[in-house]
């Protein structure tokens, strides 16, 4: 007890003023490393881990791709809403909300089919997280009956590889802003807020996102228009619909230069987050220890702060280039983790 569980570095110290043996630093310092209570208990001093690798996704077209989340729970509103359900298309970033009254499997289905599906398009590929809204059997017989290619789920406690998340900070910012103290009025203004997403110009993209969708500007006041008491209703449509097939036929051409605006926009990024990141990487069945995210509770006289900061688990499956699924020491699956949250485990013993 004594000993206190100290680092490398103080073990030595300690060690070396009654003994000495050949290699008695590297001995010290393996077994240091290999103990499990430190392990579990201390945080990793080292470069945070999990390079951002490979390529932006391929998306071609308006609501190919689409981002899907939850913001809330929010206090309950004067109209009985507590959540906001988010869609962002990957492309055009389009964005579209829909505040509920509860966040169900039920509300987000509908909202989908409803209000993204039969209107704007089937998508290829739908990205959420792992809420229990998402994984539950309704959400993904809506997506099966569909035939959306592909589900993918985030990594656990690792948002920013959805972009609807960074959509999500806008809204809340524009939030704040409207409600200030009286918070039972958060949903009076997010389809405004939305509409003003829609069509702001969008700092990588170049357009508004309506433009991207729909070919032409979504006029946001009868101004847009002009005086129109004394032009005949004929010009007024000749003219406009000449702009609208100008505008239609340049924009397949303008989404190529989205796509490749976009790309470089992830290569930028992609330069910037790597530079205090080191590259680490586990294979199928190899030992690791998973950071710990639990919640205190006083009822129970636990604190978090006093928990173990690592748990031990086990590699079951590499699902991409930085994400693992995972199983505790019950051989159960605990989801799929990026590897920022892994730290190697050091030890021979076996798995218990």
């Amino acid at each position: 007890p004594t000993s206190a569980h100290m680092g490398i570095f103080k073990t030595f110290q300690k060690v070396s003023e009654l003994y000495y043996w050949p290699k008695m630093r590297s001995d010290v310092a393996r077994y240091v490393r290999n103990c499990d209570s430190c392990a579990a208990g201390k945080a990793s001093q080292l470069a945070r881990s999990g390079l951002m690798t490979g390529k932006p996704k391929k998306v071609a077209y308006p609501f190919q791709c689409i981002s899907v989340d939850i913001m809330g729970p929010f206090p309950r509103s004067k109209k009985g809403n507590n959540s906001l359900i988010v869609m962002c298309d990957w492309l055009t970033k389009f964005v579209l909300v829909k505040a509920v009254r509860k966040a169900t499997a039920q509300t987000v289905t509908e909202f989908l089919e409803n209000d993204v599906f039969l209107i704007f398009g089937i998508p290829q590929i739908c990205m959420v997280d792992n809420g229990p809204q998402f994984i539950s059997s309704q959400f993904k017989k809506l997506i099966k009956s569909y035939g959306v290619s592909h589900l993918w789920y985030n990594a656990n406690y690792h948002p920013q590889i959805n972009f609807v998340e960074r959509v999500n900070r806008v809204i809340g910012t524009a939030i704040r802003s409207y409600v200030r103290d009286n918070h039972a009025t958060w949903d009076e203004e997010v389809y405004k807020v939305a509409h003003a997403i829609r069509n702001s110009v969008h700092e990588v993209t170049g357009y508004t996102p309506s433009f991207l969708n729909f070919g032409r500007t979504v006029p946001i006041s009868g101004d847009y228009y002009g005086c129109l008491k004394d032009l005949k209703e004929e010009d007024i449509s000749i003219d406009n619909r000449e702009q609208l097939v100008h505008d239609i036929n340049n924009l397949s051409g303008i989404h190529k230069e989205v796509r490749e605006r976009l790309r470089t926009a992830y290569e930028k990024n992609a330069k910037h987050y790597n530079l205090r990141k080191r590259p680490l990487k586990f294979f199928k069945g190899d030992i690791v220890w998973k950071k710990n995210f639990v919640q205190s509770n006083a009822s129970a006289n636990f604190n978090k702060k006093l928990a173990p900061k690592y748990i031990k688990c086990r590699i079951k499956a590499v699902t991409g280039p930085v994400t693992y699924e995972l199983v505790n020491s019950d051989n159960k699956s605990i989801g799929t983790w990026h590897v920022k949250d892994l730290k190697p485990y050091h030890n021979d013993d076996d798995f218990e």
